[in-house]
């Protein structure tokens, strides 16, 4: 049986091929209530477009390359489905990718992603991007950073202050437990959402005239099993009470197993707060203290910049940053 195709939509509705193929590219000559009417129809008859065969007939697709630093990451769930869900309405198809953190591969997906002629692309950086970031500067295709910065005066991005949530959570762990260690427990080393949250911690600790001791840090985590070795560490070696500042959620989910483990009471002996609030965090015994991200707005809004530079060019605020908030549950003493 013949798939149905552009010219069928056109019959059925007595418009030409060429209206129905602006309709389905959403071009702004067309109305709104013609683009629904042709959606509609196209559904009704089972018409599949053929992305690839448009990239051949046009200068550049109606695709865009969403590529992330690590699909593993709960994190990167809601950012992702915010900035699916404004691509798909305005017409663009998201192709998703994960680096991993493995700076050459998401290089292999930036080139490949080149060579389908996308519309645009929306990045996470690895670490140690800078081939990456060279790639992107010297095609001619429109990309905004989402989640991390690499050259914060000039790349587009939309990020959150993660300074500000280094601050606030070391902060309110200084408030709760005065003069007693208050432990970074940090993400990857080469990344900017690591780097601001470090600055944060060591401002709030400079703030009330407290050193940082060598082993109150621990450095260039990632996952669960690295927050649960570092946990199991802490507990050992650091008398308790003492707080910790996890990077972010994920980690905190390890590092709080590791110090139960040791035989330590969370908050009693340890009060804890890390950064994202994933889904997860609340539903953690005990529930996870932690500065929310506003993650649905930072993927709208970098699918919002992309969709306006390639229509524009520019955009009036190519570096965003947005602000995070405290929630206090129950592994800090107030929460």
């Amino acid at each position: 049986m013949k798939n149905p195709t552009q010219k069928d939509i056109a019959h059925k509705l007595k418009l030409s091929v060429t209206a129905v193929s602006k309709a389905l590219n959403n071009d702004s000559d067309i109305s709104e209530a013609r683009k629904q009417q042709v959606r509609e129809c196209a559904n009704e008859i089972g018409y599949v477009r053929n992305f690839m065969a448009s990239n051949i007939r046009r200068s550049s697709s109606m695709m865009v390359g969403l590529v992330c630093s690590d699909l593993s990451q709960p994190y990167f769930s809601s950012v992702l489905f915010a900035c699916e869900n404004v691509l798909l309405g305005a017409g663009y198809q998201p192709l998703l990718f994960s680096s991993y953190e493995d700076a050459q591969r998401e290089l292999n997906i930036l080139n490949q992603l080149s060579s389908l002629n996308v519309a645009g692309m929306i990045v996470a950086l690895a670490q140690n991007s800078t081939k990456s970031i060279q790639l992107l500067r010297r095609q001619n295709i429109p990309y905004v950073l989402f989640t991390r910065w690499h050259e914060k005066e000039s790349d587009h991005y939309v990020v959150a202050n993660d300074y500000m949530a280094g601050y606030i959570a070391t902060r309110c762990l200084l408030e709760q437990l005065p003069s007693h260690p208050v432990l970074c427990i940090n993400g990857p080393d080469n990344i900017s959402p690591t780097r601001m949250r470090y600055e944060g911690y060591l401002a709030a600790m400079k703030e009330q005239d407290i050193a940082v001791a060598p082993g109150w840090v621990f450095n260039n985590l990632r996952m669960p099993e690295d927050g649960y070795r570092v946990g199991i560490e802490a507990g050992r070696r650091i008398k308790p009470p003492f707080t910790a500042f996890c990077s972010t959620d994920f980690i905190a989910s390890g590092f709080l197993r590791g110090v139960f483990d040791q035989g330590l009471y969370v908050p009693q002996d340890v009060s804890i707060i890390s950064v994202d609030d994933i889904i997860e965090a609340r539903y953690m015994t005990p529930a996870l203290s932690t500065v929310v991200l506003p993650k649905e707005q930072i993927g709208a809004m970098s699918a919002g910049m992309l969709l306006k530079l390639i229509a524009c060019g520019s955009v009036e605020e190519p570096h965003l940053s947005l602000e995070p908030k405290l929630v206090l549950r129950e592994t800090t003493r107030n929460g």
